[in-house]
Protein backbone atom coordinates (compact mmCIF):
# COMPACT_ATOMS: atom_id res chain seq x y z
CA UNK A 1 0.00 0.00 0.00
CA UNK A 2 2.72 2.45 0.94
CA UNK A 3 4.81 1.87 -2.16
CA UNK A 4 1.87 2.61 -4.42
CA UNK A 5 0.96 5.70 -2.40
CA UNK A 6 4.52 7.03 -2.38
CA UNK A 7 4.76 6.56 -6.16
CA UNK A 8 1.86 8.97 -6.65
CA UNK A 9 3.52 11.79 -4.70
CA UNK A 10 4.99 14.30 -7.17
CA UNK A 11 8.74 14.91 -7.18
CA UNK A 12 8.04 18.65 -7.16
CA UNK A 13 6.98 18.21 -3.54
CA UNK A 14 10.45 16.93 -2.65
CA UNK A 15 12.06 19.84 -4.46
CA UNK A 16 9.78 22.38 -2.78
CA UNK A 17 10.51 20.96 0.66
CA UNK A 18 14.27 21.11 -0.01
CA UNK A 19 13.94 24.74 -1.06
CA UNK A 20 12.02 25.44 2.15
CA UNK A 21 14.90 23.92 4.12
CA UNK A 22 13.37 20.58 5.16
CA UNK A 23 15.81 17.88 6.06
CA UNK A 24 14.90 14.28 5.05
CA UNK A 25 13.32 13.40 8.41
CA UNK A 26 11.38 16.67 8.48
CA UNK A 27 10.14 15.91 4.96
CA UNK A 28 9.03 12.48 6.09
CA UNK A 29 7.22 13.63 9.24
CA UNK A 30 5.84 16.96 7.99
CA UNK A 31 5.00 16.11 4.39
CA UNK A 32 4.81 12.37 3.70
CA UNK A 33 3.07 11.17 6.86
CA UNK A 34 0.19 13.67 6.60
CA UNK A 35 -0.26 12.72 2.94
CA UNK A 36 -0.40 9.01 3.79
CA UNK A 37 -2.78 9.32 6.74
CA UNK A 38 -5.57 7.43 4.93
CA UNK A 39 -3.21 4.70 3.79
CA UNK A 40 -2.02 4.27 7.37
CA UNK A 41 -5.65 3.95 8.49
CA UNK A 42 -6.34 1.27 5.87
CA UNK A 43 -3.23 -0.63 6.89
CA UNK A 44 -4.16 -0.44 10.59
CA UNK A 45 -7.56 -2.00 9.87
CA UNK A 46 -6.11 -4.78 7.72
CA UNK A 47 -3.34 -5.63 10.18
CA UNK A 48 -5.63 -5.50 13.22
CA UNK A 49 -8.05 -7.98 11.65
CA UNK A 50 -5.15 -10.21 10.55
CA UNK A 51 -3.64 -10.25 14.04
CA UNK A 52 -7.03 -10.65 15.74
CA UNK A 53 -7.80 -13.75 13.66
CA UNK A 54 -4.54 -15.52 14.43
CA UNK A 55 -5.20 -19.11 15.40
CA UNK A 56 -2.11 -21.23 14.85
CA UNK A 57 0.51 -19.04 16.54
CA UNK A 58 -1.34 -18.62 19.88
CA UNK A 59 -2.10 -22.33 19.82
CA UNK A 60 1.60 -23.17 19.54
CA UNK A 61 2.91 -20.40 21.80
CA UNK A 62 0.62 -20.94 24.78
CA UNK A 63 0.66 -23.96 27.04
CA UNK A 64 -2.17 -23.32 29.48
CA UNK A 65 -5.86 -22.71 28.92
CA UNK A 66 -5.65 -19.42 30.86
CA UNK A 67 -3.42 -17.92 28.15
CA UNK A 68 -5.44 -19.02 25.11
CA UNK A 69 -7.17 -16.50 22.88
CA UNK A 70 -10.92 -16.37 22.25
CA UNK A 71 -10.76 -18.09 18.86
CA UNK A 72 -9.07 -21.13 20.41
CA UNK A 73 -11.63 -21.11 23.22
CA UNK A 74 -14.45 -21.30 20.67
CA UNK A 75 -12.75 -24.21 18.93
CA UNK A 76 -12.31 -25.95 22.30
CA UNK A 77 -16.05 -25.50 22.95
CA UNK A 78 -16.80 -27.14 19.61
CA UNK A 79 -14.53 -30.11 20.39
CA UNK A 80 -15.92 -30.70 23.88
CA UNK A 81 -16.90 -34.26 24.76
CA UNK A 82 -20.50 -33.31 25.42
CA UNK A 83 -22.89 -32.31 22.70
CA UNK A 84 -22.19 -28.95 21.14
CA UNK A 85 -24.15 -26.13 22.73
CA UNK A 86 -24.52 -23.99 19.63
CA UNK A 87 -26.10 -21.09 21.51
CA UNK A 88 -22.98 -20.66 23.66
CA UNK A 89 -20.69 -21.09 20.65
CA UNK A 90 -22.55 -18.49 18.58
CA UNK A 91 -22.58 -16.06 21.52
CA UNK A 92 -18.79 -16.47 21.70
CA UNK A 93 -18.51 -15.83 17.96
CA UNK A 94 -20.56 -12.63 18.25
CA UNK A 95 -18.39 -11.43 21.14
CA UNK A 96 -15.29 -12.25 19.08
CA UNK A 97 -16.54 -10.24 16.10
CA UNK A 98 -17.21 -7.04 18.11
CA UNK A 99 -13.59 -5.68 18.40
CA UNK A 100 -12.76 -5.93 14.65
CA UNK A 101 -16.10 -4.33 13.77
CA UNK A 102 -15.44 -1.56 16.28
CA UNK A 103 -12.01 -0.83 14.77
CA UNK A 104 -13.42 -0.95 11.24
CA UNK A 105 -16.29 1.44 12.02
CA UNK A 106 -13.95 3.90 13.70
CA UNK A 107 -11.46 3.87 10.81
CA UNK A 108 -13.96 3.22 8.00
CA UNK A 109 -13.58 6.62 6.34
CA UNK A 110 -9.81 6.40 6.42
CA UNK A 111 -9.96 2.79 5.20
CA UNK A 112 -12.10 3.63 2.18
CA UNK A 113 -10.12 6.76 1.29
CA UNK A 114 -6.87 4.81 1.58
CA UNK A 115 -7.99 2.31 -1.03
CA UNK A 116 -9.57 4.99 -3.22
CA UNK A 117 -6.24 6.83 -3.31
CA UNK A 118 -4.48 3.63 -4.37
CA UNK A 119 -6.70 3.29 -7.44
CA UNK A 120 -6.04 6.88 -8.59
CA UNK A 121 -3.12 7.46 -10.89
Amino acid sequence: LFIQRFKTIPTELVDASKIDGCRPMQYFFRVLLPLTKNTIGALVVIEFIYIWNQYLWPLMATNTDNMRVVQIGIKMLMNAESSNNWGVIMAGVIITIIPPLFVFFILQESFMKGFALQSEK
